[in-house]
């Protein structure tokens, strides 16, 4: 049987060791090493690019000295004694909180919650106004749960009875929070940016995180820390923890997709629905304070994956970041 002229020609080209010859100019595959780029993830350019490397080196310094003790104080023999600065390492709850918050911090500044704009030249549109308009409850929320504080540092005996207490927990630091984290969370949905801009919206839902953080920790602080899950908890531990799951829920969405939110909010609907279902899925009735005064506990959101993930976890990847900036990973392989 005769060859034809493809077949004559690939015969040729086999050397005598039986491989074929690979052109030099032939570009087998490109980007290899390059990581992909989520749809919704900004690369912020110039002075916004060392804002974030500065947040993330900040949180990251924040871990590594809790997480090792450091102490200047200590370390100098109380020489050097700088006011403000916390004492490593930070009470558990208290650590994982402040974890939690700049996490979410991060997270809402790096990850857009809505696809992105290809409009160079668009002005500031009604959202972002809209968006700047909700800055300011969010930050009187903050500057509330601030003002707890110094009340409680003055010697008043905080508890979840007062009727006092109660309206300025509602009131003056929790509508404003609700309606703040709402509200942001919403508008984050519709307000598009360019990939290298950052979003109203998100900050002003960093300013909420924020603002749950500080509440939690300073009432945490208190005896009212033995009163979660009870008819005796603040309301505004409940409310802090309701906006700090809103939170968190829209940050999953953002980072994870809509597998894990879907089945959180299952399970937390189970909560309220329990009474009305039949057989072994029947449960008490519980009322939406004391399950969200418990929410924000290590009995759920401060339990063991953030325990995890605020030790272990966090160690990793910023020992992996250092290996993947240093080159030593490219280094081994």
């Amino acid at each position: 049987m005769s060859q034809g002229p493809d077949q004559e020609t690939k015969a040729d080209d086999i050397a005598a060791d039986g491989t074929l010859p690979i052109a030099e100019d032939v570009v087998l595959a490109e980007g290899v090493d390059e990581d992909p780029v989520e749809f919704n993830r900004r690369l912020p350019e110039g002075k916004k690019f060392y804002f974030i490397a500065t947040l993330a080196t900040l949180y990251a310094a924040f871990h590594m000295a809790n997480l090792n003790g450091l102490s200047i104080s200590g370390m100098t023999q109380g020489i050097v004694d700088l006011p403000f600065l916390p004492s490593f390492p930070v009470e558990t709850w208290n650590f994982r909180i402040i974890h939690v918050a700049g996490a979410l911090a991060l997270g809402f500044i790096l990850f857009s919650g809505s696809s992105f704009s290809e409009d160079k030249q668009g002005g500031k549109s009604i959202l972002h106004w809209l968006s700047l308009a909700l800055l300011a409850p969010a930050l009187f929320a903050l500057g509330v749960a601030l003002s707890f504080g110094v009340e409680i540092s003055n010697g008043v005996m905080w508890n979840g009875i007062d009727a006092g207490i109660k309206f300025n927990e509602t009131w003056l630091f929790g509508v404003p929070l609700l309606v703040a984290t709402i509200g942001a969370i919403v508008l984050s949905w519709f307000h598009r940016t360019q990939r290298e801009t950052f979003s109203a919206p998100d900050f002003v839902m960093a300013v909420c995180g924020f603002a749950v953080a500080a509440y939690l920790i300073i009432i945490f602080g208190t005896l009212m820390r033995n009163s979660t899950g009870t008819p005796f908890a603040p309301i505004g531990m409940s409310i802090a923890a309701i906006a700090g799951t809103l939170l968190i829920l829209e940050l999953t969405r953002r980072v994870a997709g809509y597998a894990l939110v879907v089945i959180a909010v299952v399970f937390l609907a189970y909560v309220f629905l329990a009474p009305s279902l039949p057989g072994i899925l029947n449960s008490p009735v519980i009322t939406w304070q004391r399950f969200f005064s418990q929410i924000y506990t290590d009995a759920g959101i401060l339990g063991p994956t953030t325990a995890v993930s605020s030790t272990y976890i966090i160690l990793f990847i910023i020992f992996a970041a250092f290996l993947q900036a240093s080159k030593v990973g490219d280094y081994f392989v």
